[in-house]
């Protein structure tokens, strides 16, 4: 039943380099301040909006599981320095705090 919620959820579709992520609007709504939400925000939502973000996708998957559940992946901590960049660059104030090295 949860998966069909989540299908009936608008979701904010991400092209980050070439990695293709989808985001509920709730859950980045919780990131207002952030670039994502901005840019995503300012689309219309349907099946064609996408939003094409020129970073690296396979350090943006820890950023997408973040943005889910507001927790860093344990596997994260081999890139952190990269993922603190993303952090920096995307303005999502509450990552950069907890991947400050």
């Amino acid at each position: 039943m949860a998966t069909e919620e989540y299908q009936e959820e608008d979701a904010f579709c991400f092209n980050v380099g070439g990695w293709f992520f989808s985001v509920p609007k709730s859950k980045l709504s919780q990131f207002q301040d952030s670039v994502l939400w901005q840019e995503a925000s300012s689309l219309a939502l349907s099946e064609e909006a996408r939003l094409f973000i020129d970073r690296d996708g396979y350090t943006f998957r820890h950023v997408h599981y973040y943005l889910h559940t507001s927790k860093l992946s344990f596997s994260c901590f081999s890139e952190i320095r990269l993922l603190y960049e993303q952090a920096t660059a995307m303005c999502l104030t509450s990552l950069q705090q907890v991947t400050a090295v």
